[in-house]
């Protein structure tokens, strides 16, 4: 979803309820991505001024749907209050919490063994430490697949990739801003052959506002 930029002739009170509409809006589209464990992400993009490898500038973990659209507000406000291009993604598919907890504990056994400035590290920047090892793949409880489609001028990539994926499996398919985000369930991908401007993504991104 594109959210409208923040009109700073409105009221405190109008922008509240434009923020409330705009939440509600991206939750009702992406209701269906929210219960369970989810990381949210508010990213600066590098293309677009961020790092290198994309500026997180917030993470939060929801652990049900109704946590989901109140972290996905917060995210909302803070996108409309910055000058900063901000974009919102979630995780497509549901984390395993179980799973990340034996992870992290391991990760946590070999930080006892990193040089004294690298153990420190590890431990103050523990929560961030935390959803690495959730986000790892192996954590995915579900294992929905994404296909990144991108605007090419002078051809239908959208259009080519939906003739190459089995219609059966698709989920969902929405605008991103520069081109097409596909949802399909799991299947056999290596027997298909991906126009050249789709990119495979087995446990990607959800691209909430932008």
């Amino acid at each position: 979803m594109q959210m409208k930029t923040w009109d700073k002739t409105k009221s405190p009170i109008a922008i509240e309820e434009e923020i409330d509409k705009e939440t509600e809006y991206i939750f009702e589209e992406f209701e269906a991505f929210t219960s369970g464990y989810r990381v949210l992400f508010l990213i600066h993009r590098n293309k677009e001024g961020g790092n290198t490898n994309n500026t997180k500038a917030r993470k939060l973990i929801s652990r049900n749907a109704d946590e989901f659209k109140k972290l996905l507000r917060e995210l909302v406000k803070e996108k409309k209050y910055s000058d900063i291009p901000y974009r919102i993604y979630s995780s497509l598919n549901e984390r395993n919490f179980e799973k990340t907890i034996r992870q992290f504990k391991y990760e946590q056994l070999e930080a006892d063994y990193y040089d004294q400035e690298q153990k420190e590290n590890f431990y103050l920047d523990i929560k961030n430490r935390f959803i690495g090892a959730l986000m790892q793949p192996a954590q995915r409880k579900s294992s929905l697949f994404m296909f990144d489609v991108d605007d090419e001028e002078g051809r239908d990539v959208m259009g080519e990739a939906l003739c190459v994926l089995p219609p059966e499996h698709i989920v969902m398919q929405y605008k991103t801003k520069n081109g097409w985000h596909i949802i399909t369930m799991p299947f056999d991908y290596t027997k298909i052959t991906f126009p050249k401007g789709c990119e495979f993504k087995k446990d990607g991104l959800i691209l909430l506002a932008y």
